[in-house]
């Protein structure tokens, strides 16, 4: 055997997490545990050797607590697996569950584990841990720079840890967060300590009521709003939480999905509620302004062997226009009107549902706009519709074909045309007397150099006469001489 394998076939506390002892008899004693499955043991053992030497290939460190290798792992072996996730850059993935854990063992692996720019996900759940061991992750969470996903579901959390680890989040990547079955009664959420990114929250499997709820709300108010899943399920929620939420999404436009299955304080008002704010039919423009966002929602309300009622197949109906319009709200709001305001059997039903009087819908619309409108509901509805749309609009159609509407509508357009037209010639008048400027100025450059030329033209014959003259007189006086 060469040095370098000896080196490595030797037994080192300080390379491995755990005495390799403890697989082979305890040193005689009999074995310390009975081993369910040895290949998982042995994998699991090869993967904490891979977290202390930064091994490349490992991204991932997952285990339940069913592993006998947890019993004997003493404090000193945490904190050593603590130091090698916090020195790791590669493992993004810690997974610990089950029993894997609890508050002695989170002190220890939390002394070591005080920060990391790789780990991405973390699983504690179903470890039965207090606020106590939760709170010995928060340096971990402050220093934490790539962390996205924790799951603390089935833990022991009270309403002061949530808000510790809110807290200690607030500045932190997170938007995945996960505290279901934790026995929440209570929440109390701090408006500066919500992370900025948070986009899930599963609180499903609590006993969260209405005071909780209205703590949740401050989730969903405001123009930096980020959350779009929020599962509420398996809580103690009743109508008012329901319309403390529902006032909350009125303008939210961020959330995508709410669970609210399996409360059973929920009935038919608190339905109601919900399907005003997706689709309210109190008027046209309330339907237009209603909440496009939503698209998916749990909505069994007493429980989840219970068929959908009217009202949830309107929630829902609803929500998958929401989501087939989801890049365009004003689409959505245009096709909630055409399929249910159009329609006077399914608006009749919604009004009785959300508890308006219905009123004539075709007293909204223009009348010059109805032609188009009663087109539309025999495209969309039949002319069985068409029909009920006709009797319903009678004396708003007749105004359409008033002579003396019309003729005041011709007289308008004639006078926007004749406005228009004399702009347009007052344009081309002003831009014609330009030009005419431009000519005259050139005009009158070309007479003064006309009359500069006339003048030069005199002075040139008026010299020319005078030598003539001078001249002439000369020539006369020789000739009499010769003469003589």
């Amino acid at each position: 055997m060469s040095e370098q394998e000896d080196d490595m076939s030797a037994h080192n506390d300080d390379d491995v997490f755990v005495d390799q002892a403890v697989f082979d008899g305890g040193g005689g004693n009999g074995p310390i545990y009975e081993i369910q499955d040895v290949r998982l043991e042995e994998t699991l053992i090869d993967d904490m050797q891979k977290v202390k030497a930064n091994d490349p290939s490992l991204t991932e460190l997952e285990a339940s607590g069913s592993y006998g290798l947890f019993r004997v792992l003493t404090d000193e072996d945490w904190e050593q697996l603590g130091r090698g996730v916090t020195e790791s850059d590669f493992l993004e993935t810690l997974c610990l569950y089950e029993g894997a854990l609890d508050d002695q063992r989170m002190s220890s692996l939390f002394r070591g584990l005080t920060m990391s720019d790789s780990i991405q996900r973390i699983s504690l759940c179903s470890n039965g841990l207090s606020d106590s061991g939760l709170g010995r992750m928060v340096p971990f969470l402050q220093n934490s720079s790539s962390l996205n996903f924790l799951n603390l579901s089935h833990n022991n959390i009270t309403s002061g840890g949530l808000s510790s680890l809110l807290s200690a989040l607030r500045d932190s990547p997170i938007k995945e967060l996960y505290c279901g079955g934790c026995g929440l009664d209570s929440i109390d959420i701090d408006m500066n300590s919500i992370p900025p990114n948070l986009s899930v929250l599963s609180m499903c499997h609590n006993n969260i009521n209405a005071d909780g709820c209205r703590e949740l709300a401050k989730l969903l108010q405001g123009e930096t709003v980020t959350l779009r899943e929020l599962y509420l399920d398996e809580n103690k929620i009743d109508d008012e939480g329901v319309g403390i939420l529902v006032d909350a999404l009125r303008n939210n436009t961020s959330l995508e999905y709410l669970n609210l299955e399996n409360n059973g304080g929920i009935t038919n008002n608190g339905l109601k509620l919900l399907l005003k704010l997706v689709n309210d039919v109190s008027s046209i423009n309330s339907t237009l302004q209603s909440n496009h966002t939503l698209q998916t929602s749990g909505l069994s309300a007493l429980n989840k062997d219970s068929a959908p009622n009217e009202i949830e197949k309107q929630i829902r109906h609803a929500l998958v226009i929401n989501q087939e319009n989801a890049d365009d709200s004003a689409a959505a709001g245009r096709e909630k009107v055409i399929s249910t305001q159009l329609n006077s059997l399914t608006r009749k039903e919604l009004c009785r549902q959300q508890g308006i009087d219905e009123c004539n819908l075709y007293s909204q619309i223009n009348d010059l706009h109805l032609p188009e409108v009663l087109s539309l509901v025999a495209r969309t509805h039949g002319h069985g519709e068409l029909f009920e749309a006709l009797v319903a609009s009678a004396a708003s159609l007749f105004s359409t074909v008033n002579r003396s509407q019309c003729q005041q509508q011709q007289c308008d357009e004639r006078e926007r045309y004749l406005v228009q037209q004399a702009a347009d010639h007052t344009d081309e008048a002003v831009h014609h007397a330009a030009i005419s400027a431009q000519h005259a100025a050139i005009a009158a450059q070309h007479a003064n150099r006309a009359e500069r030329m006339r003048a030069e033209l005199i002075a040139i014959r008026q010299a020319r006469a005078m030598q003539f003259q001078a001249t002439g007189g000369e020539e006369v006086d020789r000739i009499k001489r010769r003469r003589v």
